[in-house]
């Protein structure tokens, strides 16, 4: 949908969105997972070359786009290298809201990657990503694990290694393969 036709014009980032992402993915009606980003690229997709290796990490521990939800925080795809703003993830935040809502009342979901700062914050996420990141908590009756945006993890050895340890810690804690601590035993009740 091209930003023109988009009423919204709570932030700026409607000036200069070329896509706007209002609808998200959801290729069945009961997703197993969600995977929330931070805003869509700039052909409207979760799905660029960063992102390609979210998703080949996912597939390598069984879970596949065709079994997510997959949105983003931010609705407006913004400028190459913008960095997504507080205000911007407010003035989306009905949307998000509304996706939370119908997952939890409409499907079985109970586990979202949060992927980036700004989706790990919309999520009810505190501190730093980066310490912070395969670290499961519970916000609205999910269990979120946040996950360092892919772009940050390819452009450091020792990120690409912790960014791949999360990524197999959520795909383990939605297929139910992962060896618990005392403390991570409520939230993988409430998955399975």
């Amino acid at each position: 949908m091209a930003s023109s036709a988009y009423p919204c014009t709570d932030c700026v980032l409607h000036e200069t969105a070329p896509t706007v992402c209002i609808a998200p993915h959801s290729p069945s009606d009961d997703p197993l997972f969600a995977v929330i980003g931070e805003a869509p690229d700039r052909e409207g997709l979760i799905n660029g070359p960063s992102l390609r290796l979210l998703w080949d990490e996912l597939k390598e521990y069984g879970l596949h786009p065709s079994q997510a939800h997959v949105s983003t925080v931010v609705k407006c795809a913004p400028p190459e290298g913008y960095k997504i703003k507080q205000r911007e993830v407010k003035a989306c935040s009905l949307y998000l809201t509304a996706e939370l809502a119908w997952l939890k009342s409409e499907t079985n979901c109970k586990a979202v990657l949060a992927v980036g700062t700004a989706a790990f914050k919309a999520l009810g996420g505190a501190g730093n990503i980066t310490q912070a990141q395969g670290m499961a908590y519970e916000y609205e009756g999910f269990t979120i694990v946040p996950v360092l945006h892919p772009y940050g993890a390819i452009r450091s050895p020792r990120r690409m290694e912790e960014f791949r340890r999360a990524v197999h810690r959520f795909a383990s804690l939605v297929t139910g393969t992962v060896e618990y601590t005392e403390s991570e035993v409520a939230l993988v009740n409430a998955l399975h």
